[in-house]
């Protein structure tokens, strides 16, 4: 399987990332981030589970295709899902939003078709390239290019480009194109397997406010741990920044982690200056902690401030859910309550990230839902659940959803529990009265626990049962004498299993 490939604009690897400058389409209507407050941890983790991670699945549906080279166009789900993308990425890095431009999307889509036929990357594709076209070429030239031999969502090309990992990439100009300040409009040409982000060139808006200071990357205050890059590269860009032997600096959580080696410092594609930087590689906070990153770049004019990147995690560890006190019966697969049972669960956090057990982070709630045979219980919403007559026979499960806020919801259902029946507790049945002809006998029941909702009572001679003799007193007949009477209770309820209790046979003699 082919690597995913980038071309960035200025750069001749084309078979690492390559960022290109490229237009867009005409403005569309520009998704709105109002809602979500970036200045705290739960807004910031709920806008990456609520608004970007839903995007991130959004799959690329394409009506154009290679063998007639035709460029068609792409679903408007997956547009949406990159100008998300890119708006989600500003506003942590707080730029104004951008918006469609929909002439770009036009060039932009034409480099994507010549890209995706070439199987190659290039801003100045030649002309005996597969489906070249002048459109596409001049989109070529003014795009961030993506290609890769599998299929991707339209958001994966945009984080791929602010990740900016691979050889060639030292400069991040991905990146800095889709966080450049004043942009307001972009192009997006995209296929099911590359993407011309039209970012520079005709059509492209740069009526968006520049920043007041400084775009950092990862960006100041509360960033979640899934949008670090796998690069490792950081950055930090200001227009008009004059390097004089600069230094970064970093601490984490207090504790200083040395000077990072500085791997590119200069003038970027997109008119200011960039300094990246190497980082080790940044591991998930544990669940229920952040870890703070202090940056402190020095030797540059203006100085830049020191700031802080708090990094979040944006998933909550996994509930792992058991149903306690249950036994194996004989040997079988499957565990086993009894009816009037009460059983309890157990519930661990799994953190996937370290496949380890954790405490609970702060704020998390549990609920519970038991199921019988698949289907929810009604009710039944509890940690811990009696065994009832319904769940007689039938297998019970509990799904157990861990939530917090800003988080998604995680859960896990147990394994399948059979019910089995409830045992009544009982003493022997006994024979009131003497077995002599013409006396009446009565059977006399020993306690059953719990009650019995119906007792059947059925006597016998010399152990073949007698027709009719179903009550609990029986009147011994003549053709009762010389043979052996005794009498068998049967207790029922639902749920239960049916035990029957016989007395001792007795003998009957000849009335005196």
């Amino acid at each position: 399987m082919g690597a995913p490939r980038k071309c960035q604009v200025g750069l001749s690897a084309i078979l690492t990332l390559l960022l290109l400058g490229a237009g867009m389409p005409t403005a569309s209507a520009a998704v709105s981030l109002d809602k979500l407050d970036f200045s705290t941890e739960v807004g910031v983790r709920k806008g990456y589970n609520e608004y970007l991670k839903p995007e991130m699945k959004v799959q690329t549906k394409w009506s154009g295709n290679i063998s007639d080279c035709a460029p068609g166009k792409t679903n408007l789900e997956a547009r949406v899902a990159t100008l998300k993308t890119i708006n989600f990425a500003r506003k942590l890095a707080d730029l104004s939003p951008i918006h469609e431009a929909k002439g770009a999307t036009k060039r932009g889509q034409a480099a994507a078709l010549i890209m995706s036929a070439a199987e190659n990357l290039s801003h100045e594709p030649q002309n005996d390239w597969p489906c070249y076209s002048t459109l596409g070429a001049q989109g070529a030239a003014s795009s961030n290019l993506y290609w890769s031999s599998i299929r991707q969502t339209a958001a994966y090309w945009v984080l791929g480009y602010l990740d900016d990992y691979g050889t060639g990439n030292n400069r991040v100009e991905h990146r800095n194109w889709i966080l450049n300040p004043e942009t307001s409009t972009m192009g997006f040409g995209i296929t099911p397997n590359t993407s011309a982000l039209v970012v520079t060139g005709d059509g492209i808006g740069k009526t968006n406010p520049g920043a007041a200071g400084g775009v950092a990357w990862p960006s100041a205050g509360y960033f979640p741990v899934d949008l670090v890059p796998t690069s490792n590269r950081w950055s930090y860009t200001q227009k008009g920044l004059q390097n004089y032997g600069g230094d970064v600096t970093v601490s984490k959580n207090g504790v200083n982690i040395g000077l990072r080696p500085v791997e590119y410092f200069g003038a970027n594609a997109a008119g200011a200056t960039t300094i990246v930087w190497n980082m080790p590689k940044i591991e998930p906070p544990k669940p229920g902690n952040t870890d703070t990153y202090t940056i402190a770049i020095t030797g540059v004019n203006p100085p830049v401030p020191v700031y802080e990147v708090t990094v979040i995690p944006t998933a909550l560890p996994t509930p792992k859910v058991k149903i306690n006190d249950t036994t194996k019966d004989n040997g079988k697969t499957v565990n086993l309550a009894k009816i009037g049972k009460v059983v309890s669960t157990s519930v661990q956090l799994l953190d996937t990230n370290t496949d380890k057990y954790v405490s609970y982070p702060p704020d998390i709630k549990l609920s519970y839902k038991w199921y019988r045979d698949g289907d929810p219980i009604p009710g039944a919403y509890d940690a811990t659940r009696k065994m009832t007559a319904a769940d007689a026979g039938r297998f019970i499960s509990v799904k157990v959803t861990a939530s917090a806020p800003g988080y998604s919801d995680v859960s896990d259902t147990s394994a399948k529990v059979w019910v089995a029946q409830g045992v009544f507790t009982a003493g022997q049945a006994a024979i009131s009265g003497k077995a002599q002809v013409g006396n009446t006998l009565y059977a006399k029941k020993s306690e059953f626990t719990p009650s019995p909702s119906v007792i059947t009572y059925q006597w016998y001679r010399n152990g073949m049962p007698i027709k009719g003799a179903t009550k609990k007193q029986y009147v011994v007949k003549a053709e009762d004498k010389g043979k052996s009477i005794k009498v068998k209770i049967t207790a029922k309820r639902d749920g239960y299993a049916t035990v029957t209790k016989a007395s001792k046979a007795y003998v009957v003699q000849k009335a005196k």
